[in-house]
């Protein structure tokens, strides 16, 4: 019978011992979109958030340029001074957020971007990298694009949708909407889906010739998910973004859910283990203090 507790105490210590490598390797780093539209002279925003079953009380974030292995983009270079902004420690802690905000944006930034996180100084990963390419201020003919490419928010709560018309001095007066697919509806107030949900700001950067139309729609339910372009009148022709932005919409009640479950999982397996632990120890006769205590 010592035998047998014995051997059992062995395999409790074997589980703590997985458990434990198990919960070490459990950082996850995820980017989107996987590839984004600007043009010179706009800010962009390179998403990066991070998923850990622990709140990182230590850690921190950081961005290379062209491959995991590649140039660090930090401030410290002149060709990034002033133009960079880095996700808070706020937000990296309580919202797993390491996203970097690109301003007033180069030719010579076009590349693809890898986003790093590094936890209690032991875990780290990247992420699966984006893609920025710019369109140069050199076009002659005006452009329409959007940022950003997807959107996931929560029932109730604000998205913001930025249109751009880029690089024509017409599209000082060219009036932007933002239509929502397949049926191209306007997201406007004078749409009765849309009434008093909406606000629309331009605004106009004459030295590089571009207009931003920013669309928010509030107080978001799930009839909102889609998918929305962003169009312009141009020289008496209707044109349209070259790319489109995807709404997810989330419910509140599906995320709580899932959000629970995620939660729980590590406090239930240590609950199991220290009751293998506990019957494991009694049976080899060990005085389930000293162990505690050691």
């Amino acid at each position: 019978m010592r035998q047998t507790g014995f051997l059992l105490s062995v395999f409790g210590l074997l589980i703590l011992e997985v458990y434990v490598a198990s919960s070490a390797g459990n950082l996850t780093v995820f980017q989107y979109p996987g590839r984004i539209l600007a043009a010179e002279g706009t800010d962009v925003i390179l998403n990066c958030l991070f998923h850990t079953y622990h709140v990182p009380k230590v850690g921190q974030a950081s961005w290379r340029k062209g491959s995991p292995s590649g140039q660090h983009i930090s401030a410290q270079y002149p060709e990034y001074e002033g133009r960079l902004v880095l996700t808070d420690s706020t937000s990296f802690i309580y919202q797993k957020n390491a996203s970097l905000q690109i301003r007033q944006v180069r030719k010579s930034d076009a590349g693809h971007y890898y986003c790093e996180v590094e936890i209690h100084n032991s875990e780290k990963r990247f992420g699966n990298g984006t893609i920025l390419e710019i369109i140069e201020a050199s076009s002659k003919d005006a452009v329409i694009y959007q940022h950003p490419l997807y959107i996931t928010a929560i029932e109730r709560d604000t998205a913001s949708i930025s249109c751009y018309c880029y690089p024509s001095p017409q599209c000082s007066y060219t009036r932007i909407s933002l239509l929502k697919m397949p049926n191209s509806l306007e997201v406007s107030e004078n749409i009765l889906v849309y009434k008093g949900r909406t606000q629309a700001i331009v605004s106009h950067r004459d030295a590089n010739n571009i207009t931003e139309t920013s669309v928010q729609i509030k107080n978001l339910s799930l009839s909102d998910t889609g998918e929305y372009i962003c169009e312009g009148y141009i020289s008496g022709e209707v044109v349209r973004s070259q790319n489109s932005t995807v709404l997810q919409v989330v419910s509140t009640t599906g995320l709580d859910g899932s959000a629970g479950n995620c939660n729980s999982t590590p406090i239930t397996g240590l609950v199991l283990i220290w009751t293998v632990l506990w019957i494991s120890l009694s049976l080899a006769s060990i005085p389930v203090s000293w162990f505690i205590l050691s």
